[in-house]
């Protein structure tokens, strides 16, 4: 069992195909973090995962905002912008 996985605490998984909890689990080895978890605990963190395809211009958070999610980019690339305080 995962230690300290507060079920109220949303884990989003970013992907762009079908949402499959045992083909998550096994691209979660690929990461490194995820890979040092047994194949037990992994099942179980995709089994509380949600998907959310993303295109080209969304916007995940503001700056300043509270993220409490865990993200895992399976595939693509995202951007990071920083406003200057004058701009």
């Amino acid at each position: 069992m995962i230690k300290n996985l507060d079920k109220s605490q949303e884990v989003f998984f970013y992907r762009g195909m079908e949402d499959q909890t045992s083909l998550l689990a096994e691209q979660l080895t690929q990461a490194e973090v995820f890979g040092l978890l047994t194949p037990e605990e992994r099942l179980e963190l995709a089994s509380v995962a949600h998907r959310k395809p993303l295109k080209k211009g969304d916007v995940l958070w503001f700056q300043g905002d509270e993220c409490h999610l865990v993200l895992y980019i399976a595939e693509g690339i995202l951007r990071s912008v920083i406003n200057a305080p004058d701009a």
